[in-house]
């Protein structure tokens, strides 16, 4: 008994030391070192099936977080949020849809506001598993998203690229969010009217 204990912990840290090599060299255990976890994970968000670190989506639902009170529902998203509307996309609307979603340009967190008031919300599955849950908002340029095994974390986006304008263009002609009227410019108060000497 002893021998054999003996050997299981004589053969314990080259099996560690192993798992360790093909978490680095196989599942890009090395991006997590270098870039952190949470940052890899956030650049692995936008990325398509056939990149890797994407992953294979069959459906998405667009949930609208920014609405108003006739729209609202019983539902709410993580984070709160209350849901004023949804659609679930198939077909050539998911095509549409990941066209827009794919390869948004991820930035560090730093560069994205510390607030976060969500336009959109957005589940993407395979088959019935969940594979991303993220709320995006265009205003504080962040999104936020679950990576194991932290509950949440923030990263930003570049909202003004190109391909963040059309994701935004596809959700709003879908579910327009709302955004509340201007406020009134404020005029000038007029200059006093000098006194007339008597």
């Amino acid at each position: 008994m002893w021998a054999k204990f003996l050997k299981f912990f004589r053969f314990l840290p080259w099996t560690l030391l192993a798992l360790l090599a093909a978490y680095l060299g196989l599942a890009g255990g090395w991006k997590d070192v270098t870039l952190g976890r949470i940052q890899r994970i956030a650049m692995e968000t936008f990325l398509p099936w056939h990149v890797p670190g994407g992953v294979e989506v069959t459906s998405a639902k667009l949930y609208l977080l920014a609405g108003t009170e006739e729209q609202a529902t019983t539902e709410t998203f993580p984070g709160n949020e209350r849901v004023y509307g949804e659609i679930t996309f198939t077909g050539e609307d998911l095509t549409a849809f990941l066209e827009a979603w794919e390869f948004q340009t991820v930035s560090d967190p730093y560069t994205a506001g510390m607030c976060h008031d969500p336009a959109y919300g957005f589940r993407l599955f395979n088959g019935t598993n969940l594979v991303r849950e993220i709320t995006m908002c265009w205003k504080c340029r962040n999104f936020r998203f679950h990576p194991w095994p932290f509950p949440s974390a923030l990263a930003g986006f570049n909202v003004d690229s190109k391909q963040a304008q059309k994701l935004l263009a596809f959700c709003d002609q879908r579910l327009p969010y709302y955004r509340p009227p201007p406020k009134p410019a404020k005029v000038p108060a007029p200059p006093p009217v000098p006194e007339s000497p008597h």
